[in-house]
């Protein structure tokens, strides 16, 4: 019967073959960069096309079989970026931490774009606010051979402005022709 294609990372698993006179049959990797066979068992090792072949010698008394070789694909291993979630920042309150994670496990690479270069930075998933305006950062990863790039995430942070009050004395009662007051807001 045929085989599955199978998705890079999957675990070993099993493939029947059997003879019509009920001798064992032999399981060999025609392909040993990108599966591996032990007894019954398959085991992914790279994305590839996988081909395994089936061999009877015979015994004496039955003769040898037709060899069989079936085929199948393994395919990247589809990865996600998730990202924490960010609060707006105002400015001067301090630099905000940006966490990204790969459903792969693989390193996230977070960059400010280029439209926001002079609004933040970030190093080390740390964002410093410079300006007022929309920090936009992309998360991304590239995979590997065996695991597929991961859709770019982007985060975007509002950098706002510093809120201020103005206090007001009240000035104090004066007559006409009185000296002056200083008033201080």
């Amino acid at each position: 019967d045929p085989v599955a294609d199978q998705t890079w990372g999957v675990g070993p698993f099993a493939v029947v073959a059997v003879s019509d006179a009920g001798l064992l049959v032999g399981l060999v990797s025609d392909t040993p960069d990108v599966c591996s066979v032990s007894g019954s068992m398959v085991t992914v090792l790279h994305v590839g096309t996988c081909t395994v072949t089936a061999s009877q010698p015979g015994d004496g008394v039955v003769a040898a079989a037709v060899p069989v070789s079936r085929s199948f694909q393994v395919v990247p291993l589809a990865q996600v970026i998730t990202v924490s979630p960010v609060s707006d920042v105002t400015i001067g309150s301090g630099p905000v931490s940006v966490s990204a994670t790969s459903s792969a496990g693989l390193w996230v690479d977070v960059v400010v774009d280029p439209g926001s270069a002079g609004v933040c930075s970030i190093l080390a998933g740390v964002v410093t606010a410079w300006s007022v305006g929309t920090c936009s950062l992309t998360a991304s990863q590239a995979g590997t051979g065996d695991i597929s790039p991961a859709t770019p995430v982007t985060i975007t942070i509002h950098i706002n402005p510093v809120e201020q009050s103005i206090t007001f004395g009240e000035p104090l009662d004066m007559s006409y022709g009185g000296a002056a007051q200083d008033l201080t807001a």
